[in-house]
């Protein structure tokens, strides 16, 4: 995984999936964490970033079909202080428009699915998490990082967009 820690800072280099079905985006959050995201993980070197946001939406949300990559929606230097350890983080991400496929129970936006992931440096504490479907209108309600997201979500662009976002 692409992160690294320079004196007091760390730099991480993160995908993410943009899931959007019926006016819903499908955001998660860590059992211990009481804000919500986008789902993805950390690129792996030599592992371009679109082979990345297939292998971690497999890997994390157990799918038996194949995550879709339309595609890329932004380029995101997000700059912010951890909330687990107050560290400040340089995170480089790449944000791709995904779908899962048709008949994916994934797209039951009345339940809450849980996923586990497991794998990498995870293995020996995996972490649980709780995946939802938000309704794009309602994303000013919620506790959501980025937050460029609440109103981005609602408005994708037609073609990749580079943000450079700090949130305090």
């Amino acid at each position: 995984m692409i992160t690294f820690t320079i004196g007091q800072a760390r730099f991480v280099h993160r995908v993410a999936g943009v899931c959007i079905h019926e006016s819903h985006v499908l955001l998660q959050r860590a059992e211990s964490d009481d804000f919500w995201f986008l789902p993805g993980g950390r690129i792996e070197i030599m592992e371009s970033s679109e082979a990345a946001i297939k292998r971690e939406m497999r890997e994390e949300l157990k799918l038996e079909g194949d995550v879709q990559v339309e595609r890329l929606l932004w380029v995101v230097e997000n700059l912010f202080i951890d909330d687990n350890g107050g560290t400040p983080t340089h995170e480089l991400g790449l944000y791709y428009l995904v779908s899962f496929a048709a008949n994916s129970e994934l797209y039951d936006t009345g339940k809450t699915h849980m996923a586990i992931e497991d794998t990498g440096a995870f293995a020996d504490e995996p972490i649980t998490f709780a995946l939802r479907w938000f309704l794009l209108e309602a994303l000013d309600d919620i506790r959501l990082y980025p937050t460029f997201l609440r109103a981005a979500l609602r408005n994708l662009p037609a073609n990749a967009q580079h943000i450079v976002h700090q949130d305090d």
